[in-house]
């Protein structure tokens, strides 16, 4: 069972599961910006140099699949359960970059990338789920972002496979970088197979003792299923899940869009608006068309491939720095000093950019700037928190059409900004930035007065912050730890007010 592992070893082999999904999502969204926008390449020989226009919809076509893979795993995510989900992706991943890599013509490149990107937006909808419900709440926000670190390593790969290939003169310059996702979606999907269902999910659809078998085994080798620390955790998930239900009901895809006391509205608004700030801050235009950029700057295009593959690297390097920063200062600290960064480095690039690709002062700054803007998203968490965040502070009921709504989100704006970068670029240059400028400015505020901050608290108990709290920020503004017991008097208190129904025993998880 579950290849013979228990514990560390366990959790570890889930690390490497949902890190390899994170691989190939980083790895995909960096691995065209070496491949598009060259008349000179043999992806432009082959598809008949498309114009910005087609460049940017043949890139971004990938976004619609990845839509439409998040609206399925809001529509059946929780009925298959998280590992099946990612089994599926996987397979659905690799089918779609086998149409890629076999293309000669554009209809069968489009429906390529959207074949693997609706796989990829089931995996992307499912791995925060799966991760935060597998790891202990002291380090969760570490191991997530571990898997964010993932993501921006498949970032670098892929740019510097893309540097690599560009000395080749056959169409492998650009069919091999495209081919090898399908090699992350076999990890992934691989181990996945092996690895136990979430405890959490198990609860949810009443299989008690498999759910108890799983904590046991995460827990340690020699831990049984009946051990103390397994039963609590176990009666906590349970407990938490029967007030859910006494409380809403047989669930109805109309309270995801109501208040009342579960507060599902809020929590699917802030789902949904996290994964917007991440896509348009800025990233993905820097992201997908680095080369571009650095072009645009007066680079050479051999200069723009090298500095996109060292740009990477930093951005790699920088993306461990959160694991020791995220849980000591939580994800909203982390978030508003990541914002900040980036918005004083799109003035930075934007006013370098506006003395003309021949001044080479200002070329050099706004070099920099790019730098340093991936740096500040690196280490201010904005890659992992996006995935974590939203399995965090929804409900175990609402918990996967949250993330799924939450990245529905993602690939929504994501592809609103790889579509229209190649004709802003073109048409108004080096205004496009002022554009990030403006929404990073705003999101620092929407960040400080709508998000709690969750570092450390058992999912369980992060509900306790959507209680009371001022009418606007509704609790944002303030922190409230619970340990164990208070839980439990917590649920016990609306117990004996009429607001939940029977919970049995609930005094004995003190």
């Amino acid at each position: 069972m579950y290849l013979g592992l228990r514990g560390k070893a366990l959790v570890a082999a889930i690390g490497f599961c949902c890190g390899s999904g994170f691989l190939l999502l980083g790895y995909d969204q960096g691995v065209m910006g070496g491949v598009v926008g060259y008349s000179g390449n043999t992806f432009a020989q082959v598809f008949n140099n498309p114009n910005p226009t087609t460049t940017g919809l043949m890139v971004s076509i990938y976004e619609v699949g990845c839509m439409f893979g998040s609206i399925a795993v809001i529509a059946w995510g929780d009925r298959i359960g998280r590992r099946m989900s990612l089994v599926v992706g996987g397979i659905i991943v690799i089918i779609g970059t086998i149409l890629q890599v076999s293309s000669y013509s554009r209809a069968q490149f489009i429906v390529g990338r959207i074949v693997a990107g609706l796989g990829n937006g089931m995996n992307t909808s499912t791995l925060g789920i799966y991760q935060s419900e597998t790891c202990p709440a002291r380090n969760r926000g570490k191991v997530v972002t571990c898997e964010g670190i993932m993501a921006i390593g498949g970032v670098w790969v892929s740019y510097w496979l893309d540097f690599g290939m560009s000395y080749t003169n056959s169409t492998a310059q650009w069919r091999l970088p495209l081919a090898f996702p399908a090699v992350f979606a076999l990890a992934m999907s691989g181990v996945a197979f092996f690895m136990p269902e979430s405890p959490r999910w198990l609860v949810m659809k009443k299989r008690d003792e498999e759910a108890k078998q799983v904590l046991a085994a995460l827990a340690g080798r020699d831990i049984p299923p009946d051990d103390g620390s397994v039963l609590a955790l176990y009666t906590s998930i349970r407990q938490a899940t029967d007030y859910e239900n006494q409380v809403g009901g047989e669930f109805s895809y109309r309270e995801l869009f109501t208040g009342r006391d579960l507060q599902n509205f809020r929590r699917i608004c802030l789902c949904f608006g996290i994964q917007l700030m991440e896509e348009m801050c800025g990233i993905n235009l820097i992201t997908y068309y680095m080369s571009n950029v650095f072009l645009q700057i007066g680079t050479s295009y051999f200069m723009a491939l090298l500095l996109s593959g060292v740009n990477s690297t930093t951005y790699f390097i920088s993306s461990f720095v959160p694991i020791w920063l995220i849980d000591r200062f939580g994800r909203k600290s982390l978030l508003i000093y990541g914002t900040t960064g980036m918005m004083c480095m799109m003035i930075m690039l934007t006013v370098s950019l506006s003395f003309g690709a021949e001044n080479l002062t200002a070329g050099i700054f706004a070099i920099l700037s790019i730098f340093l803007f991936n740096i500040f998203y690196a280490t201010g968490g904005w890659m992992a928190t996006p995935f974590l965040y939203p399995s965090e502070i929804s409900t175990l009921r609402i918990r996967s059409k949250g993330s799924a709504i939450s990245v529905l989100s993602k690939w929504m704006f994501n592809f609103l900004v790889v579509m229209i970068s190649p004709v802003a670029m073109a048409n108004i240059g080096y205004r496009t930035y002022v554009i990030f400028i403006v929404l990073n400015f705003v999101f620092i505020f929407v960040v400080f007065f709508f998000y709690p901050e969750t570092k450390g608290l058992p999912l369980e108990q992060v509900d306790m912050i959507f209680e009371g709290g001022d009418p606007i920020t509704r609790g944002a503004m303030r922190r409230r730890r619970l340990e164990p017991h208070d839980f439990a008097q917590d649920l016990q208190e609306k117990h004996e007010h009429g607001r939940a129904g029977h919970v049995e025993d609930i005094s004995k998880t003190a």
